[in-house]
């Protein structure tokens, strides 16, 4: 009985390894998207937006642009002209990845990013 008791833990481990390694259909491997140096984690807690000074044409006066720790953004501007071209800013500076995908999407390209599952899609477009 106590043998066995040595032996459910590792085996519990070399299943839970093997899990987290296999992908499951479509999906990939959930280990490598919660591994915490560089799965989604490692993105999360970056700093370099509260660095980050640009200097950008259009605009009339200062603007500053300060996230908080939910990464909600705070829009500070002196006329309200400045404060909408900061805001179209930011939100397509946030949304890139979202403009990249459906350029993909409207062009028969999908494929290319999210693989053969969407070939047929792709060529309805």
């Amino acid at each position: 009985m106590t043998n066995i008791r040595y032996l459910i833990l590792p085996i519990i481990t070399t299943l839970l390894i093997w899990v987290l390694n296999t992908r499951i259909g479509s999906l990939p491997p959930i280990g490598k998207f919660l591994d915490p140096f560089h799965g989604y984690l490692a993105l999360v807690d970056s700093d370099d937006l509260n660095h980050l000074q640009l200097n950008v044409d259009g605009l009339q006066g200062q603007v500053t642009i300060q996230f908080d720790e939910l990464r909600i953004p705070h829009i500070f501007s002196e006329n309200e002209s400045d404060l909408y071209f900061a805001q179209g800013y930011v939100m397509a500076f946030e949304r890139l990845w979202q403009m990249e995908f459906q350029t993909h999407v409207a062009g028969g390209r999908l494929s290319e990013i999210v693989g053969e599952k969407a070939i047929d899609y792709d060529r309805f477009q």
